[in-house]
């Protein structure tokens, strides 16, 4: 007697052997498997909440100071607002 999930059509094959059906499960398979990696490595690599800023960047935003001066300037200029 012979079952009948053994009994295909002629010419057919079976789901896992189709090579589409592995292109289409595994990139949500890739996906979240990348999703948990990345929170797994954001987990344990995370970085400290930084207080206060270091001096360099102190220096830096002090040296563009007169740059943003500048494009506010313009900005106000381009809006009609004379403000000096």
């Amino acid at each position: 007697m012979t079952d009948v999930r053994d009994e295909q059509p002629a010419g057919r094959r079976s789901s896992w052997r189709e090579p589409y059906l592995w292109l289409v499960l595994a990139a949500p398979v890739v996906a979240v498997i990348a999703g948990l990696t990345t929170v797994v490595i954001a987990y344990r690599g995370a970085d400290q909440i930084v207080q206060d800023p270091p001096a360099a960047s102190r220096a830096e935003s002090m040296s563009l100071r007169p740059a943003v001066a500048a494009r506010n300037q313009a900005a106000a200029a381009a809006s009609g607002d004379e403000r000096r």
